[in-house]
């Protein structure tokens, strides 16, 4: 679920609930789905293509992905355009923190994106592909577990993926993505998935 707001000019403040159908792995069932966490996230317009962004993520979701009291939090810019009709630009930059949970040390990082979207049905059918970057600014081990580095690590994402929205119930929309990751740098190995997931979202 979803729900957004616009409190004064150019602010808008929302609240969603996701939930993830499926998510599996390479060569494996990833086991991640249900409910997630709660988010709430509010923008300022500062321009007409850009926005100053403030997100939070409550961990109140599903175990198969949240850890126990694990806030997280993202602050940053945005940057979008159309290059056409059919045709968005939609990029990010910004700051990933978050509370310790169950970490022996919070992980901090810094969080880039970019992202086409093609609007093959406008408003019904769009298609997307992007990337996402991370580069780690502190030290993180999970219990010593392979995620384990001391700084500097890199994670590297390129997606792509489909959203419908249905014409008759503009409320309720599917997506589905596959996504390659890469982790360089990691103290004990460098990882790398793919993953195939399914939303749905209201």
């Amino acid at each position: 679920a979803d729900l957004r707001s616009t409190i004064y000019s150019n602010w808008e403040i929302a609240f969603n609930v996701p939930y993830r159908v499926f998510t599996h792995g390479e060569d494996y069932d990833a086991e991640i789905s249900g409910v997630g966490n709660i988010g709430f996230s509010t923008r300022y317009q500062l321009l007409p293509f850009m926005n100053v962004f403030f997100d939070a993520s409550l961990p109140v979701g599903d175990k198969s992905y949240n850890e126990d009291d694990d806030w997280v939090f993202d602050v940053g810019l945005q940057y979008s355009t159309p290059f056409n009709a059919l045709l968005n630009f939609g990029s990010q930059l910004g700051f990933n923190f978050a509370t310790k949970g169950e970490n022996d040390e919070a992980p901090i990082f810094l969080d880039a994106a970019v992202e086409l979207d093609f609007e093959i049905i406008p408003e019904e059918f769009t298609a997307y592909v992007g990337t996402d970057f991370n580069l780690f600014l502190g030290t993180f081990t999970n219990h010593g577990y392979q995620f384990s580095h001391n700084g500097g690590c890199v994670y590297l994402g390129p997606y792509a993926g489909v959203t419908y929205t249905f014409e008759q119930l503009d409320m309720l929309s599917v997506d589905a993505s596959l996504q390659f990751c890469k982790y360089i740098n990691m103290n004990k190995i460098d990882a790398q998935e793919v993953f195939v997931i399914a939303n749905l979202a209201l």
